[in-house]
């Protein structure tokens, strides 16, 4: 059985070090000090994991199976920078035999627009080979950071479709994970929803308003006539760690100006994140219409817009804002552009 391991002298030094003074922590206790090594068991990331159709972003018999056990919340007070390394270990037993089971770290939120290799795959990439179902192997695998962490750490494991069917994963704790401080308690959950008032126009300084075609099959048909023009802007942000859960309000003024005239222009709530499945949820209270926000918008002409909107059903990861406004005779795409 062969296990994952890249080990670079420059890297096992300093892990040697970081074993000495206990996960590089800094004389106070409290104060990590970076470069520094992380050491991520995989049992912190859950009891299991199942792979899922990745065909639409992954390489053909490479990765079009995926996985991505998270670390997100455990690393989030101290999130790894460039410099630092990260070791993963684990025990872990699959449910299906597999060839070439690849990983690498990432950053899959929002805030990095969904994808953000956090090593470099030229350097650093790695593969299981010939997992057996229900023996368990070891991963031992260190990965150079060469990129800033912004809100959320995967291992993102992949294989190839000549593989049968979708594996499960499940974790068995090697050692105790080391992220150079004392694990936070989390913050207990918000139960009561509250009012966000926000100007959100340089949040939406430019929104690119695209032609929506109708999905078939889980792909859009470019063929066919759109069905509406829209654009998906990300928003978790503007909430900062405080993210919505149902029955919030935001309140908000959206100073914008469109390149054509817009007869009606409408926003609704979604999630559009990695947790939800197909990247696409419904969060708003009336999901799939949108709320109309402001009518009769001009060419060039200042709009200024003034809404409330209440989200429907908590977000997991993140919140998005999906703008539309319908088809008109000789209506095309447009921007929507920052408008002091």
């Amino acid at each position: 059985m062969k296990k994952l391991l890249f080990v670079a002298a420059a890297a096992s030094l300093l892990l040697a070090s970081c074993a000495s003074n206990g996960g590089n922590k800094g004389a106070d206790n409290n104060a990590p000090v970076h470069p520094m090594t992380y050491v991520l068991d995989l049992a912190d990331t859950g009891d299991s994991v199942t792979f899922i159709d990745n065909t639409q972003y992954g390489e053909k018999g490479v990765s079009t199976r995926q996985a991505k056990p998270a670390w997100s919340q455990l690393v989030k007070p101290n999130k790894p920078k460039t410099g630092d390394t990260i070791r993963v270990v684990g025990r872990v037993t699959s449910d299906k035999d597999l060839d070439d089971v690849m990983c690498g770290i990432a950053d899959d939120s929002p805030a990095v627009n969904y994808w953000l290799n956090l090593y470099d795959p030229e350097v650093s990439e790695q593969h299981f080979y010939d997992i057996k179902a229900g023996v368990p192997f070891d991963i031992d695998v260190e990965f150079p950071v060469v990129a800033n962490m912004k809100a959320n750490l995967i291992l993102n494991l992949g294989y190839g479709e000549q593989n049968d069917g979708f594996a499960t994963f499940t974790f068995e704790r090697v050692m105790e994970s080391d992220i150079g401080m004392a694990p936070v308690a989390p913050a207990a959950a918000r139960t009561e929803p509250k009012e966000f008032v926000v100007d959100i126009s340089r949040d939406l300084a430019f929104v690119e308003m695209k032609p929506e075609y109708p999905w078939e099959n889980g792909v859009q048909n470019t063929l066919a006539d759109p069905q509406h023009y829209q654009a998906t802007v990300d928003v978790t942000s503007i909430f900062g760690d405080d993210l919505p859960i149902a029955g919030d309000v935001l309140t908000f003024t959206w100073n914008t100006k469109p390149s054509i005239d817009i007869a009606a222009l409408k926003i609704r709530f979604v999630e559009n994140t990695a947790s939800v499945p197909g990247w696409w949820k419904e969060i708003d209270v009336t999901p799939g219409e949108g709320h109309i926000v402001h009518e009769n918008l001009k060419a060039y002409e200042k709009a200024e817009i003034k809404a409330s909107l209440t989200i429907g059903e908590s977000p997991i990861e993140g919140i998005s804002f999906c703008i539309t406004y319908d088809l008109d005779a000789g209506v095309s795409g447009c921007t929507l552009m920052y408008a002091n």
